[in-house]
């Protein structure tokens, strides 16, 4: 029967190929234990991770971890990073090769890949298995592998991890011993915060006895809400990665908190680069009255990223201790991460923060069933958990009460909470939902550090039901460097980053149009404009387009704009058609604009898209003006406009006679006088082709212009007067000089 090719029966037949391998080139005593090695190995990875790798390339990766993991000392980290070649490894990668031993604990996975991605390298894929139960000799040499059901009998084994890891091919020796060095730091403090975790919980649960056998005299709810959020913290909300115990000395100025020598777990164990005595006094204000305060707990953020699990600044928690008289006599500091359950938990069921969200409320004066006070408690669940934990209860209600304020008119605010350590600043950026894009995302980010000279910024958004998209940026600042900022001027730098062509817009066409047709334009406009068009149009540009565009309609369906740019040569112009529902074809467009002497360069077609299935395309052409001689646009815009109009509906003939529009500046009523003309002159058998004569007319425009200057004057009846009579021999007499200038005969004759 033939086998199905499920994941599970393809991953099977690889394995197989391995264990084939194993079999031919493993000596004998190994072959049991390396088979279970291997069927633990690639039991986890996805099928398609595995068919599209050599099978000797499996087998050699396998192999190589497994002579890392052979012979071990008990506890021992073992780290191995190369870069396998076939001639001297068996197997071959593109990638640089990271293979790690090592107990099995929490964190090894996420603490290595952190410490991997910070050095800058890119990881391409990763094996891990865990909890791999193995019996060694005497010498550390493995004798037996429990499959993952059996239950030991023999309790002198070791639990341990297997991590494999591909990372972008680094060549430099010193690269990968930097490399390797740091993995077995990341790899010890591991051990050291896992060792000490159940000590430093039981520091915790230790304070808890003292605050009931020492209370302080504060106020009773307080305390119970900070023995209550010690207590939560302790039902797995809190990671625990450091514990460190301080006693208070000295009295008035010289009051401070000294480190008790011995007194540090986990990675506040090695106490060489303690500060010792700290001084209230030295603290900032903020920092000061918050350790002065009548509170038990402080909670606030270190200065220093986890090296553990996350790569986020770590949580400082200290809880204040008390003598038998209730006095502070020192403080228990407590380093971790609160857990991720914690960042999704309602403020309401976090005690401590549930404390200060029903003073907020209660100071507020809001009513909890009324919209207002709903919309409160829905602004604070949903803000930043490190606002909750570390602002004051007044620092909280001020924060809450803004915001309130922003959603009932959508607009941008800069919202500016600053730690009491000096360490770090927390800003919320209120965004109307349409505005907010990953470029203005940066751009704020630009704008707040330079505004509170940050070191770092990291971001991280939300986007709920409401109009406003929040964005909160923690920015990490230096606590010995003095701030000073202006939160309405840094505020309003935002507001003008935020400001869109389409903002610009709206502003000028109020102004041009008034408010109230300005309004109903902005309403039918406002999604129109494609990117492109914005890009290569001003906002004023679009203001008088939307004139144009006003005037079409399928009964009119074309208006046109003939300009120059400023900032363009004086024989470069532009032609912009306004087309209703159909785009303009460039084969009719091209020839038209040759005959009237224009070459044109380049064109840009954008497509207005308007309700009710409604397009107006706008093609713009830049045009070359082929004469030699200045063209004024402004003379000519109207009589060019008008003659294109009349060649595009076909009323007035395509041909060179149009060339003199621009260069003698006549009327398309006027050149049809000139093309009259020469048509009867080839009907009387005048020798000369009609785009001989075009290209005469042409070349002598000035000549051109006076003889429809003498049409005009000989049977306008409006001049058919005696002052005409002189007129009409002056321009005879132009004429005559004039061609006394024409060298060429045959010019002449025509």
């Amino acid at each position: 029967m033939k086998k199905s090719n499920s994941p599970g029966n393809v991953r099977q037949e690889i394995i197989e190929k391995i264990l084939a391998l194993v079999q031919k080139k493993i000596p004998a005593e190994q072959v049991k234990l390396i088979t279970q090695f291997v069927n633990y190995y690639y039991s986890n990875i996805s099928v398609e991770d595995l068919t599209f790798r050599n099978i000797e390339d499996l087998y050699g990766g396998m192999l190589s971890h497994w002579n890392l993991m052979y012979q071990r000392k008990k506890c021992e980290s073992k780290i191995h990073i190369y870069n396998p070649h076939y001639e001297q490894s068996g197997w071959q990668s593109t990638h640089t090769i990271i293979e790690v031993i090592n107990d099995d604990m929490p964190f090894l996975v996420d603490s290595l890949r952190m410490e991997i991605m910070r050095q800058g390298f890119t990881i391409y894929f990763m094996i891990h298995f865990g909890g791999l139960r193995i019996n060694r000799d005497s010498e550390g040499h493995i004798t037996k592998i429990f499959a993952a059901t059996e239950t030991p009998a023999d309790k002198n084994y070791s639990t341990e991890a297997a991590i494999y890891i591909e990372i972008n091919r680094q060549s430099d020796p010193a690269a990968l011993e930097n490399l390797q060095q740091s993995l077995y730091r990341v790899l010890n403090e591991v051990k050291t915060a896992v060792k000490d975790w159940s000590k430093m919980r039981a520091q915790m649960e230790e304070v808890l006895l003292d605050l009931d056998k020492n209370p302080p005299t504060f106020d009773p709810v307080d305390i119970q809400e900070s023995k209550d959020f010690l207590k939560w913290l302790l039902d797995n909300h809190f990671t625990f990665l450091g514990c460190r115990d301080y006693e208070v000395v000295g009295e008035g100025d010289d009051l401070g908190l000294q480190l008790v020598p011995g007194s540090g777990l986990g990675v506040l164990a090695d106490e060489s680069k303690s500060l010792g005595l700290r001084k209230v006094s030295s603290l900032p204000p903020a920092a000061r009255e918050l350790a002065m305060a009548p509170q038990v707990l402080v909670i606030s953020k270190t200065n220093t990223k986890a090296t553990i699990h996350r790569p986020v600044y770590t949580d400082y928690i200290g809880v204040k201790r008390f003598n038998a008289k209730g006095e502070p006599c020192g403080e228990r500091r407590f380093i971790g991460l609160f857990t991720s359950t914690v960042y999704n938990s309602h403020p309401l069921a976090i005690p401590f923060v549930r404390r200060k969200v029903e003073l907020v409320l209660q100071d507020s004066k809001l009513s909890p069933i009324g919209h207002s006070g709903k919309e409160l408690v829905d602004i604070l669940a949903t803000m930043p958990r490190d606002d909750l934990f570390q602002a004051s209860t007044k620092e909280l209600g001020e924060l809450a009460l803004a915001i309130l304020h922003i959603q009932q008119r959508p607009r941008i605010r800069l919202c500016v909470r600053r730690d009491a350590f000096g360490r770090f600043v927390s800003c919320l950026v209120y965004v109307p939902r349409e505005k907010f894009t990953t470029e203005l995302r940066q751009t704020i980010q630009e704008i707040l550090l330079q505004a509170f000279n940050g070191l770092e910024i990291n971001y991280s958004p939300l986007f709920s039901e409401s109009m406003l998209a929040r964005l909160h940026f923690l920015i990490r600042t230096d606590p010995k460097v003095a701030l000073t900022y202006d939160i309405k001027a840094v505020e309003a730098s935002i507001v003008e980053a935020a400001r869109s062509w389409l903002d610009e817009l709206s502003e000028e066409a109020l102004d041009y149009y008034g408010e109230e047709k300005g309004a109903f334009l902005i309403n039918k406009y406002t999604k129109a404009f494609p990117a492109s068009y914005q890009e290569d149009f001003s906002v004023r540009t679009a203001v008088f387009d939307i004139e144009h565009m006003e005037r079409i309609s399928a009964e009119y369906p074309l208006e046109i704009s003939f300009y120059r740019s400023l900032d363009e040569p004086t024989n470069h112009l532009h032609l912009k058609l306004f087309q209703f529902n159909v785009p303009v074809a460039l084969s009719d467009v091209l020839p038209m604009l040759e005959n009237m002497g224009l070459r044109v360069i380049a064109e840009r077609p954008h497509e207005i898209i308007l309700q009710h299935d409604t397009y107006i395309w706008i093609n713009d052409f830049s045009l070359i003006y082929n004469q030699d001689e200045e063209l004024d646009v402004e003379k000519v815009r109207l009589i060019f406009e008008e003659a294109f109009k009349q060649i595009w509906s076909g009323d007035v003939e395509n041909d060179g006679f149009n060339r003199l529009v621009l260069s003698a500046k006549l009327t398309w009523r006027e050149v049809s006088v000139l093309r009259a003309y020469t048509k009867y002159l080839r009907q009387i058998g005048f020798t000369f082709s009609q785009n001989y004569i075009e290209e005469t007319l042409a070349k002598y425009p000035d000549i051109a212009r006076k003889m429809i200057d003498l049409f005009n004057n000989r049977l306008d009846p409006a001049l058919q007067n005696k002052a005409s009579d002189v007129a009409i021999e002056a321009i005879i007499q132009g004429v005559k000089a004039a061609l006394n200038n024409v060298a060429n005969l045959d010019d002449d004759r025509i």
